[in-house]
């Protein structure tokens, strides 16, 4: 059988197999024959995923927003150039931003990747200028920002990741429909208290704390924890003592418990102490 005659459906399930944020593999495709292309340009999903790492992927961003027409948008922006090792720059940011604005009802999952040199201003037309995100689902955020300007309404987000940043306004980050939160290297202890008053469809919980001071702290707060709450990460570097603090304090609770620990004498002291629980 030749390549061209294969029929849509088949070819839209080789379009499975690409990757789904490389930009350059979609194009490859769409450049095999004349039926690839026609099946790759009625098919909104296969450009409706995208990872923005580079000036070249910046170029053809129009490209994807109009050939994904009306489809949901997952979309990772690598400002700090983690995949490709060099920085994205900051004319390029900006316009990437101010070009996703518009599409804002469309985005389902945003990942942003910056670090302390990236400016706010650069992710401001997204994350600071009163946008509504009606439909997003999955907001991840990792850099070095201490303080993470954000101004927006997404009301039904349900994943939340935040790593190496603080937010400048958690009533933005913390709302009632979340059910994953994912927290790494973040905050202190004391942002819990608003997670489980706010939070209260929450299922999964990851906390990688700063210090052991922290991860003590955590205990207390453990009585407030709703009742939807079914898993539970905590990592602290150096801290296992803490942390096993903590889990005793869980180790009569209906709740899957994942404890990095980096001693094993700790570790092991702390299974002999959770079987006789």
């Amino acid at each position: 059988m030749h390549i061209d005659s294969l029929p849509f459906d088949l070819l839209r399930t080789i379009f499975l197999f690409v990757d789904p944020q490389d930009i350059h593999e979609k194009f490859i495709l769409a450049s095999v024959s004349h039926r690839f292309r026609d099946a790759a340009l009625a098919s909104a999903l296969l450009w409706s995923s995208f990872r923005i790492a580079s000036r070249k992927n910046a170029v053809v961003l129009p490209l994807l927003l109009r050939r994904s027409a009306e489809a949901p948008l997952h979309v990772t922006l690598d400002v700090a150039g983690r995949s490709t090792g060099v920085p994205v720059a900051f004319a390029t940011q900006q316009n990437v931003t101010r070009r996703l604005v518009p599409h804002a009802a469309r985005l389902e999952t945003l990942i942003l990747y910056f670090d302390s040199n990236t400016s706010p201003d650069a992710i401001g037309p997204l994350l600071d200028s009163a946008l509504e995100f009606p439909g997003l689902r999955h907001l991840e955020l990792v850099g070095m920002l201490p303080a993470l300007p954000v101004r927006f309404t997404a009301p039904n987000l349900r994943v939340i990741e935040l790593e190496h940043c603080q937010p400048a306004d958690w009533t933005t980050i913390i709302v009632a429909s979340l059910e994953v939160i994912r927290l790494r290297y973040v905050t202190d202890a004391g942002i819990l208290l608003d997670v489980f008053r706010i939070c209260r469809a929450v299922r999964e919980l990851e906390l990688v704390f700063i210090d052991g001071r922290t991860a003590r702290a955590l205990a207390p707060l453990l009585d407030f924890r709703p009742r939807t709450l079914r898993s539970l990460t905590l990592a602290s570097p150096g801290a296992d003592e803490d942390i096993a603090f903590v889990l005793h304090a869980l180790s009569s609770a209906d709740i899957v418990v994942d404890a990095i620990l980096t001693n094993r004498q700790c570790a092991m002291a702390l299974l002999s102490l959770w079987r006789s629980a």
